[in-house]
């Protein structure tokens, strides 16, 4: 086949190639060096896809839907969040309950990472179940009012048992 026909041949394919509406290829990604977080290159992972222009001659949209950009984890920077709010009292009477709060590790860019310390913590002052304070109610037998070295105390302001 002679150069005539090499170019006809290309056409061809071309014109058969284009459809009636522009569509990407599948992603392409030019470094897969970031599949992993240790090591990563600092720059991060590029994906790229092409554009399959249309029979009109349309093309996909803006050259930035183009590329696709994954930062590298490296040496990921990671913190707690805030402490959520302290749960209700566990204590169903008396001043033996606990409360709990949480937070979460939070990573840059979505890597993972590992904080250091709990993610849950728990009041070290027992609580009442009705006030979230150490006034109680008095509980039945063999359910103990006061827990650990606190003692029952009547408070002469509340006219209510204390655990002091």
């Amino acid at each position: 086949m002679g150069r005539l026909g090499h170019l006809a041949a290309t056409i061809i394919i071309a014109l058969v190639c284009q459809q009636a509406q522009a569509q990407f290829t599948a992603w392409l990604t030019a470094n897969a060096a970031c599949s992993t977080c240790t090591p990563a290159p600092a720059f991060g992972a590029m994906s790229i896809r092409l554009c399959k222009e249309s029979t009109t001659g349309g093309g996909c949209g803006p050259v930035s839907s183009y590329i696709q950009w994954t930062p590298c984890c490296g040496s990921t920077v990671v913190s707690w969040s805030p402490w959520g709010a302290w749960s209700e009292c566990t204590a169903a009477c008396g001043a033996c309950g606990r409360q709990t709060r949480s937070r979460v590790c939070a990573a840059a860019n979505g890597c993972p990472g590992t904080c250091a310390g709990n993610s849950n913590d728990t009041s070290a002052t027992p609580c009442d179940a009705t006030t979230g304070t150490n006034m109680y109610s008095t509980c039945v037998f063999p359910m103990p009012s006061c827990c650990g070295s606190y003692k029952r105390n009547l408070s002469l302001t509340s006219k209510k048992y204390v655990c002091m």
